[in-house]
């Protein structure tokens, strides 16, 4: 249930069209630091239609002169499957923070001893399991 249901206009900076709903802003996570002039923002929006709205915003600040440019992208996912979420958005640092945030994925390690051949998502692969 979405309970400070307000407004959003997000204006994707790509061919999509401006996304207009009622929701939640549930979760946003930023890869901001300390005198860095890249990063990248990401926001998730419960809907009252029962839909994860996400923006991403890639951020760039000109060093010279302190003006701002952005690059917006939004995705609309069905809450009841966050595994197409997951599959589709991937499972970087930032956006596993988000997932946290979100409620719809609880890691189930640390990210320090994560190997590179392990990945938050897994497809299931048919034909592993026996009865023996």
């Amino acid at each position: 249930m979405v309970k400070h249901m307000q407004e959003y206009i997000i204006e994707p900076t790509d061919d999509m069209p401006v996304m207009v709903f009622e929701g939640e802003l549930v979760a946003q996570v930023s890869s901001e630091r300390p005198k860095s002039y890249k990063w990248t923002e990401m926001c998730a929006y419960k809907t009252k239609d029962n839909k994860w709205v996400i923006s991403v915003t890639f951020v760039k600040l000109d060093e010279n002169s302190d003006e701002i440019e952005d690059d917006v992208q939004v995705f609309v996912f069905d809450c009841d499957r966050p595994d197409l979420m997951i599959k589709k958005m991937g499972n970087s640092h930032l956006v596993e923070k988000l997932y946290v945030k979100m409620g719809v994925y609880k890691p189930h390690h640390t990210r320090k001893s994560m190997r590179k051949s392990d990945h938050i998502y897994k497809e299931p692969k048919l034909g592993l399991w026996s009865n023996k």
